[in-house]
């Protein structure tokens, strides 16, 4: 008996749809997606990474320099700091620059396991920041201008009345007359 579906023979049954069969295949297909994004994420990463470390080097170095302006204000105090960040921060970037990604993942894994506090305080400070340079961005665009309801042109914001021309003027204290 021939269907549309090709050729089915009498006494065998379609070869099943569900089944161990069908879910093994899935799960070998979701593992395999899986490593294909992790090691997309990862080249990405790789690439970013020295893009990444030049940027905090950079800082580094205009924080170098910096301090050393703040010293010769003899501000040597402010210029020790300083100059102890910027340090950190070429640590880090050479870090970053000569570190596997993988690396450094279990290096982050590893210091947000033995400090949890300053993890979620510099996610809290760093979700505050964000908040802010969207807010600020949000306001930077506002219109200048109000649409008419009819949306035909744009007029300006209104100002507060303000009585003005021949029709207005002030009384003075001459014209008030003498108060007994």
């Amino acid at each position: 008996m021939e269907t549309e579906f090709g050729k089915e023979t009498i006494g065998r049954t379609a070869p099943e749809t569900t089944g161990p069969g069908i879910e093994e295949q899935a799960r070998k297909k979701v593992l395999s997606l899986k490593e294909e994004a992790v090691d997309r994420g990862r080249k990405y990463l790789e690439q970013g990474k020295g893009t990444t470390a030049e940027f905090i080097q950079d800082f580094a170095e205009a924080m170098e320099t910096a301090a050393s302006q703040l010293e010769n204000r003899d501000r040597k105090t402010a210029s020790s700091y300083i100059k102890l960040v910027s340090r950190e921060l070429q640590r880090w970037s050479s870090s970053l620059r000569d570190n596997a990604v993988d690396s450094i993942a279990r290096q982050v894994q590893a210091f947000a396991g033995q400090h949890p506090g300053m993890v979620l305080g510099g996610a809290a400070v760093a979700g505050f920041a964000v908040t802010r340079i969207f807010r600020s961005a949000e306001r930077a665009r506002e219109p200048v201008f109000k649409e008419d309801i009819s949306g035909s042109a744009p007029i300006p914001e209104e100002e507060p009345f303000q009585p003005t021309g021949p029709a207005y003027r002030p009384a003075s204290t001459e014209e008030l007359g003498p108060h007994s």
